[in-house]
């Protein structure tokens, strides 16, 4: 982002700003083929009082001749930003001059403490015999200058706190504007960037209030789109929706495809029947999602989808007990105490269904989601117990195997840390995430004797409980 000391003169007062780039975008204007208008840099001044300011460029217009106002609404239009509809007009308040060229310096209102993270749209306006001449539309948060002033090499130890402190509306605010602690919120803000999608107000960036539900649309061809993270994670898929603002981000839209489940083969069992996953499950919370299909005729217990009870060491089961109820075990090694979670919901169906669970440490909340939608939600009763012998899939260590599963298993992943519920929905739509780094291992099923890992660690099924 592009840095330029200027010194302009507004009211009589020198003034020493840090001017930001705002816009590189060409000027939007009507009725000549000449004159035109652009937002070029804007910044925000914290002296007397609070106030943004906008430095505009002109071309084939005399702003000393045609008067030239810049326009402010407090929030996005649907119907366009035009002359009539502004909440209110600023006229210019001085000129300066940056690289040799000349620009005309623009005021907003002030800008009360609370009102710091809020998004300002304005779009300088001339009228002239030609027509009337628009410049682009500019977005721009008070808040976000100071992010970036933070952020920049140059910043302070000041800025740096100023920065962080009216992130979060803190007391320390007052320090530097000089307002009553009771008069700042304590809303906390989260910045997010977007890379082939807009938000509902047709930019790519904003600032939100942690919690809130934004609307978000992509600018892609693809039917339909999974928006990944920084870190190359899925954090929902949707054409045109909405998520929950959690953290600051950046956001890019891939095409994606949803899974064709028509196409999947579910695996069957017997008692003989034992896929033994070749791996041990750490104290950490996980996620386990399982597409299955347990029969809606079906009266008894549904029996294992993964477990290793039946050995000496901790336990961790995940099954369907009776009337189709999705039951998890804990036990743990040299203790006679037990911990069962029975949901209530019912899973049996004549179809395959989504069956998924967060596990969290010891007093979080264990969620069941049922095809993408929150079913239940239980407290952990326990520590998370560590897998001492390798697990099973289709039933458990168990002799005779007596709790194998009753219908069929389609496909199984489990991921470190707990889901959210938007990319489980995701997972529902398009198939388990394999590009995900916190997949442990993921198993889509069919008749054969060995399943690959889908996962990164290349643990293949066999149907052999030892070796």
């Amino acid at each position: 982002m592009k840095k330029t000391q200027i010194s302009t003169s507004v009211r009589g007062v020198t003034v020493l700003l840090a001017l930001i780039a705002a816009l590189s975008g060409f000027a939007i204007f009507a009725g000549s083929d000449r004159a035109s208008l652009s937002i070029d840099y804007h910044n925000l001044s914290y002296s007397a009082y609070t106030y943004s300011m906008y430095a505009v460029s002109f071309d084939g217009i005399d702003p000393d001749q045609t008067p030239v106002s810049l326009l402010f609404w407090d929030s996005a239009r649907t119907d366009g930003y035009e002359k009539g509809t502004e909440l209110y007009a600023s006229a210019v308040r001085g000129y300066t001059t940056i690289g040799g060229k000349r620009y005309a310096v623009f005021y907003s209102d002030g800008i009360a403490p609370k009102k710091l993270a809020d998004v300002q749209y304005c779009r300088a306006y001339a009228e002239t015999p030609s027509g009337a001449v628009y410049s682009e539309v500019c977005k721009y948060s008070p808040l976000k200058y100071l992010i970036d002033l933070a952020a920049m090499e140059s910043a302070t130890q000041a800025d740096v706190d100023i920065c962080g402190a009216l992130r979060g509306y803190g007391a320390a605010a007052q320090v530097r504007f000089n307002y009553k602690t009771d008069a700042l919120a304590t809303d906390e803000f989260c910045y997010i960037e977007l890379e082939d999608a807009v938000f509902d107000d047709g930019f790519s960036y904003g600032l939100f209030k942690k919690g809130t539900s934004v609307g978000v649309r992509d600018t892609l061809s693809a039917s339909l789109v999974r928006f990944v993270d920084e870190n190359g994670e899925t954090v929902f898929v949707g054409k045109d929706t909405e998520f929950t603002v959690t953290r600051d981000m950046t956001l890019r839209a891939v095409p994606a495809e949803a899974l064709d489940t028509s196409a999947l083969e579910g695996r069957t069992f017997t008692a003989a029947d034992t896929l033994l996953v070749p791996c041990f499950y750490t104290a950490s919370p996980m996620t386990v999602e399982a597409r299955i299909l347990l029969p809606k005729s079906y009266s008894g217990r549904g029996g294992v989808v993964i477990g290793s009870y039946g050995t000496s060491d901790d336990v961790i089961n995940l099954g369907i007990y009776n009337g189709g109820k999705v039951r998890l075990f804990f036990a743990f090694e040299g203790s006679s105490t037990s911990y069962s979670l029975l949901f209530d919901t019912d899973v049996r169906s004549s179809k395959p269904r989504h069956v998924a669970v967060t596990i969290p440490e010891k007093g979080g909340v264990c969620r069941l989601y049922l095809d993408g939608a929150l079913a239940e939600e239980k407290a952990m009763p326990c520590d998370i117990p560590v897998s001492g012998d390798r697990m099973v899939l289709g039933g458990d260590h168990r002799s005779g195997n007596t709790q194998y599963f009753k219908g069929s298993i389609y496909s199984l992943a489990v991921y470190l840390g707990e889901r959210s519920a938007a990319q489980i929905a995701a997972d529902v739509l398009c198939g388990h995430d394999l590009t995900s780094k916190n997949l442990l291992n993921a198993y889509i099923f069919d008749e054969a004797a060995v399943t690959a890992d889908a996962g990164g660690y290349g643990w293949d099924l066999t149907d052999e409980i030892t070796g």
